[in-house]
Formats: C-alpha cells, sequence, structure tokens
C-alpha cells in the first residue's frame, strides 16, 4: 500500500475506508521493519526507514496528517466485530487468501514475526 500524494479520505465518519486501509497496510507487513527492506523504492520505504532525506520523525508525521492516525488493535478489533457492518465475510476471506499467499509463496515471507511462536508450541 502506497501512501497516497494527497491527504487520504480515510477518515473515522467512513470507518470502512479508514480500518479497510489500515487492514490492509497490516496484512501486507508493510510496517515491519524486517519485511520493508523488501520493498521496492517508494515513499513508504524512504519514510520507514529514513532514507533519501526523510528523518525518523517523517512516518509518524505522515501517519497523522495523510492517514489521519494509526488506529489501535481495539478499534482494529470493534470495527472488525461491529454487527452494524456487513463486511464480516469480505475481512475473514481476505485474510484466508494471505494465509493461503504465504503457504503457496513462503519465500515472499521470509521473516515471519511469528516465528517465536512456533518454536515455543513444539518445545511444548
Amino acid at each position: 500500500m502506497e501512501i497516497p500524494d494527497d491527504i487520504i479520505d480515510l477518515n473515522r465518519e467512513l470507518p470502512h475506508r479508514f480500518y479497510g486501509w489500515w487492514y490492509l497496510a497490516i496484512l501486507s507487513i508493510q510496517l515491519d521493519a524486517n519485511y520493508g527492506r523488501q520493498l521496492p523504492a517508494s515513499e513508504w520505504r524512504d519514510l520507514l526507514f529514513a532514507e533519501n532525506g526523510r528523518e525518523e520523525h517523517d512516518l509518524a508525521f505522515i501517519i497523522e496528517s495523510r492517514l489521519s492516525g494509526m488506529p489501535t488493535l481495539a478499534e482494529m478489533t470493534d470495527w472488525a466485530c461491529c454487527p452494524e457492518f456487513d463486511h464480516q465475510a469480505t475481512y475473514f476471506a481476505l485474510l484466508r487468501a494471505v494465509r493461503t499467499l504465504r503457504l503457496q509463496a513462503p519465500e515472499r515471507f521470509p521473516y515471519p514475526s511469528y516465528q517465536h511462536l512456533s518454536a515455543h508450541q513444539e518445545a511444548e
């Protein structure tokens, strides 16, 4: 997910656009610095690693100013489980698709941030 050139219409009054955008950004693992090294040259990568004239604080500024701030896990969960909206089927279908991609193309995800969990489970 690339950052739009202008302020994206991701306000909390439009929950599907706001939370949906963040959900896709999280699923793409682009917020993880270890995975981010695989990203192509982009504004997001420059911000993530403070490269090409970007400063460390620039990412936080862009998240607040152009992406309406990052939601908390509680907010994301509340949106995902909200009975007023009928988006759960799409939400879970996308989650299954990402899981399938990871199973079929593990080379695209060389740094599983959950690696410590599987090692712990095997020890039990």
